[in-house]
């Protein structure tokens, strides 16, 4: 597997850019409402092989059939309908959003194999200087020795 090498930091102003695009999005966004991950397994959804479904009970059926309906099911049509444009609104959005952050988590992916590379380059030759006898080698040895210990748990940034 060959990677493109990330040779220079995003510039200060692309930086900008994207903090500032996050932060409109977290600002203009109306559902604050976060989930536990049990909430998430309890609370059926709709899954995108039952969406054409869905589309067709709330637009075309429910509709047709309010009248008939028992009145506290009649009264959840306005919110099914509510409901079923905010799935339009968000699917296309968490689709390009999943793309972006599948972009930025392989660039700082990247970025940390670079890191890493150049850390085991740079333990290397701290080992090969304390062999050869160059002063305060012994201390970055020292130093640098616990990234490289089996028992240290490696921690992702």
């Amino acid at each position: 597997m060959s990677l493109i090498p990330i040779t220079a930091a995003p510039a200060a102003a692309q930086t900008e850019a994207v903090n500032f695009s996050i932060a409109t999005i977290e600002v203009n966004e109306p559902y604050k409402e976060t989930l536990t991950e049990d909430e998430k397994k309890n609370f059926p959804t709709v899954q995108a092989e039952r969406y054409p479904f869905v589309v067709k009970a709330i637009k075309d059926l429910a509709p047709a059939w309010v009248s008939k309906m028992a009145p506290d099911v009649a009264a959840m049509v306005p919110k099914a309908t509510v409901s079923l444009q905010v799935m339009d609104i968000y699917r296309p959005q968490i689709s390009k959003l999943k793309v972006l952050l599948e972009l930025f988590t392989d660039a700082h992916h990247v970025a940390g194999f670079q890191a890493f590379e150049f850390l085991r380059a740079f333990y290397g030759e701290a080992q090969a200087l304390e062999s050869r006898g160059v002063a305060g080698a012994d201390a970055l040895v020292e130093e640098l020795a616990p990234l490289f210990d089996k028992e240290t748990v490696p921690v992702e940034v």
